[in-house]
């Protein structure tokens, strides 16, 4: 027997999984903060945070994406050079 609850906790994990905005989460289940609502969803945060890292590794060293998810034993990295940040003298470090 699926229960009324069950179906707003799959909705909100579906959302959150998607990427939505937290708040737009909480606001449609009616919580009262952000809070309750990654409390009672936290399950979901941790494939939320792995597909950060992803993505900052994308854009910092433009990963290659036939890289293994969730793989932290090595990263593959495309034949670039990783982005340089300047210092406040403007000049790439290490140069």
């Amino acid at each position: 027997m699926i229960r009324l609850y069950d179906l707003r906790h799959t909705c909100a994990s579906l959302l959150l999984l998607d990427g939505r905005h937290p708040k737009v989460v909480s606001e449609r289940l009616g919580h009262a903060s952000t809070a309750i609502t990654m409390d009672l969803h936290s399950h979901v945060v941790e494939t939320l945070q792995d597909d950060a890292t992803n993505r900052l590794g994308k854009m910092l060293f433009r990963v290659d994406d036939d890289a293994q998810q969730g793989d932290q034993t090595a990263i593959k990295i495309k034949n670039r050079r990783p982005l340089r940040i300047r210092r406040k003298s403007g000049k790439p470090d290490g140069a």
